[in-house]
């Protein structure tokens, strides 16, 4: 891992250092390791669009994969956003990322360019940080606990 949470290189992919700030310029929070990871779906936008609309909104990840690449967002061990008015979601999740994919039309349709970026931060994830690839206990795989949630 970089300096300060920021990381240079995923296995053989250059990660794009763009912070997204908090609104009005606020500090970072930093956030405990949970060993929890919280995937999003851009559905659909490219990562440049995608990185601009949640720029827009200070609403932002750790990281979105997309288009061959990586950006991050926020440092790690800092606060991610990307659940608007999801403050308990946002402070349990040690990481979160918006993947250039679908979820509203089926569960987890990845656009082909989405595939490499996302499997290396994920395994980048299990080796670096130890967050393991499997749903918490208690979550279910129906969505059911995600009613109420605003999303970015």
């Amino acid at each position: 891992m970089a300096d300060k949470g920021w990381v240079n290189e995923i296995y053989g992919i250059t990660v794009e250092h763009r912070l997204i700030p908090r609104p009005g310029g606020k500090p970072l929070i930093p956030i405990a390791k949970t060993g929890i990871w919280n995937p999003h779906t851009t559905e659909g936008m490219g990562i440049d669009a995608a990185w601009a609309a949640l720029n827009a909104k200070h609403a932002a990840p750790h990281f979105i994969t997309g288009d061959n690449r990586i950006i991050q967002c926020r440092p790690i061990g800092m606060q991610g956003a990307a659940l608007l008015g999801g403050a308990a979601t946002n402070g349990r999740t040690e990481v979160q990322t918006e993947i250039c994919a679908f979820s509203k039309q089926t569960i987890w349709q990845l656009v082909p360019a989405s595939y490499d970026p996302t499997v290396k931060l994920m395994a980048y994830l299990k080796s670096e940080l130890h967050i393991p690839l499997i749903r918490p206990a208690g979550w279910p795989d129906d969505c059911a606990d995600m009613k109420g949630e605003i999303w970015a």
